[in-house]
């Protein structure tokens, strides 16, 4: 609020040059805290990079496991040790000598991966899972592995070398 001598008898703010120090610390202050909200790494939006601020769902570091690629996920369905006691699924590659273990954090959520001859797939949950497959060039329709249940897929249904594209709880 200006003192009484910077108001004019009009009742207009004088601009002062006290005042206009005040204003620029304010006007400083605002812009540091709204940049110190982002998330760290985010940029800051401009004309060039405000689409950088939009969710992509992409899976970090999801190309740092050997034999599997995790392309995307909405963070519900999460690669995790076998080992850790957090496994909700089980997925059975030929390419390696133990399961891939997935942690699911939900009923409802998807991790879309790439993971190369799967014969096999464990669920702990107490709901269903769909698994997305591709064998050669084809890709099949879901295949649901119901609650507490183990299914097949692939080599392991009779059907060939499968491709696991993608888990989704099904619930």
């Amino acid at each position: 609020m200006p003192a009484p001598d910077e108001l004019r008898s009009d009742s207009k703010v004088k601009m002062t040059p006290r005042l206009l120090a005040v204003g620029a610390l304010a006007a400083a202050t605002l812009a540091a805290g709204i940049t110190g909200m982002l998330p760290a790494g985010a940029a800051e939006p401009t004309s060039d990079n405000a689409a950088s601020l939009v969710e992509t769902y992409d899976y970090p570091g999801g190309d740092k496991v050997d034999g599997i690629r995790l392309i995307k996920g909405d963070g519900r369905i999460m690669l995790v040790g076998c080992d850790e006691g957090r496994t909700s699924a089980e997925v059975y590659s030929y390419k390696a000598a133990k399961p891939y273990c997935f942690e699911f954090k939900a009923a409802t959520g998807f991790v879309t991966l790439e993971l190369d001859e799967v014969y096999g797939i464990r669920n702990h949950n107490d709901f269903p899972i769909d698994a997305k497959i591709r064998i050669g060039d084809l890709v099949k329709p879901p295949v649901t592995v119901e609650k507490d249940d183990w299914k097949g897929v692939g080599a392991g249904a009779g059907d060939g070398q499968a491709l696991l594209l993608e888990l989704r709880a099904a619930k």
